[in-house]
């Protein structure tokens, strides 16, 4: 699993590079020499998952009167270095970028297909404190639902059987609709969660991560009221079923590393 905002941060970075190369904006080149951070926040939107950054109200933060020539000169160079990444100057000299439809069901499947966060069988329990509690029980549901899906055969677990359930087997590339399958809105919730986790991992990985965790167990728990993976949908939406069952997996992956490596608990499958 990897981060995006250090992606979006760095595009705007060779962006920003090859606009001092190019000269195209001589009046700013020093100033842009001497500019250090990238400002990025997530956008908001239950159907748009990237980031909006100030570099370019920064940049003109002397000379009001071109921010948006400096945003559109940015935008156009970012777009010629990558095809991930949709950006664009919206009004006030704010940048937007959107990570595009194919480059997020790629990064959805590499993030269930990864296998850098190990499952090591443990034993033992942590005391169940009320701020641990929601966390443990969602990462247990998660456990649960995935081996109950296997059962099911709907998917195909290497070892289901296993505490945690083992690494997701088949089906393969089942993101590969997902904006035209992934409509509610608890959906993009979870999903935005999980690309939360995962930059503040990346972006400051000593910091506490208790917040990070209940936020990500309460949009878990949202998501398993208001998405049903069996009965009807399982019937008539077996594509529909595997995708949810894939944010299922993916976020089980984040809990556990949550628990284990931050918060010093030992991760529970079941109550």
């Amino acid at each position: 699993m990897f981060a995006q905002q250090p992606r979006f941060q760095g595009y705007l970075c060779a962006a920003w590079q090859s606009l001092q190369d190019s000269q195209s904006l001589p009046e700013f080149t020093e100033y842009l020499r001497q500019f250090k951070a990238i400002s990025a926040r997530r956008i908001r939107n239950n159907t748009v998952m990237g980031y909006r950054s100030a570099i370019a109200l920064q940049l003109s933060a002397k000379h009001s009167d071109a921010v948006q020539e400096i945003a559109q000169s940015l935008v156009a160079m970012a777009m010629q270095q990558q095809s991930e990444w949709e950006f664009q100057a919206i009004e006030g000299g704010w940048i937007e970028g959107r990570l595009g439809d194919r480059a997020l069901a790629d990064w959805l499947q590499y993030s269930l297909d990864d296998e850098s966060i190990s499952n090591p069988l443990e034993k033992g329990e942590t005391p169940l404190t009320a701020e641990l509690f929601p966390i443990q029980y969602a990462h247990a549901r998660c456990c649960s639902l995935l081996q109950m899906a296997h059962r099911s055969r709907i998917i195909e677990l290497v070892n289901p059987d296993a505490v945690p359930p083992g690494r997701w087997r088949k089906p393969q590339r089942i993101f590969e609709d997902f904006s035209t399958n992934l409509q509610h809105s608890a959906e993009w919730e979870l999903l935005g969660q999980i690309w939360d986790v995962l930059d503040r991992l990346a972006i400051a990985p000593e910091a506490s991560q208790l917040k990070s965790a209940r936020r990500l167990s309460e949009a878990w728990l949202q998501f398993e009221r208001c998405c049903r993976i069996w009965g009807e949908v399982q019937r008539n939406q077996p594509q529909l079923a595997q995708m949810r069952l894939g944010l299922v997996a993916i976020a089980q992956k984040l809990l556990w590393r949550l628990l284990r490596e931050h918060l010093d608990a030992i991760p529970q499958c079941e109550f």
